[in-house]
């Protein structure tokens, strides 16, 4: 982990983190805990994190429509939904549900500082010249060229076509790696 943002796929990932790390601490029920907060474009950013001395990550950060936003923290027994995704996306959470839901956590400084510091004690912090960042959502749209391929191989697999582009990661460097 990068003490400093290096990006923002990486605030998002240590912005969760912290998020989950932060709900962790006010609220004393609970051992997993899924963060989701609004990514606009109909999605959300989430994870979900084990409540233990280094905050794991149990699920990767990723986007989710709303709609997989329930099933997931049904599907991994979530004990606490946490983030803005819950106001943001209401219409895709039941009225009741099994787990505590707190819509107004955030994360802070203090939290991403307090798990900066305990990931640093604990050997699993980089030199910020060998951070790379992590993108959650980088490619959102095709270029043109790459509409034309893709309409071309739909056209010939007999599949459908989209402009949204497919997720994939950055390096430090900008050359695009298939996720």
């Amino acid at each position: 982990m990068a003490l400093a943002r290096t990006s923002r796929g990486k605030w998002i990932e240590e912005g969760l983190r912290a998020l989950a790390a932060g709900t962790f601490l006010g609220v004393a029920d609970g051992t997993l805990l899924l963060a989701a907060i609004d990514a606009r474009m109909n999605e959300a950013y989430c994870a979900i994190y084990r409540r233990d001395l280094h905050v794991t990550e149990i699920r990767a950060p990723a986007l989710e429509r709303p709609q997989s936003l329930m099933q997931l923290a049904t599907e991994r027994a979530v004990d606490i939904v946490a983030g803005n995704a819950l106001a943001t996306f209401a219409g895709a959470w039941p009225e009741d549900t099994p787990w505590i839901t707190l819509p107004d956590a955030t994360s802070s400084a203090a939290s991403i500082a307090i798990l900066g510091r305990l990931d640093a004690s604990q050997g699993r912090a980089v030199a910020p010249a060998h951070a790379a960042p992590i993108y959650v959502r980088d490619h959102v749209a095709l270029t043109i060229e790459e509409r034309q391929h893709k309409k071309v191989t739909s056209a010939a697999t007999g599949g459908t076509s989209s402009d949204r582009a497919a997720p994939h990661i950055t390096s430090s460097h900008g050359a695009r790696e298939p996720q």
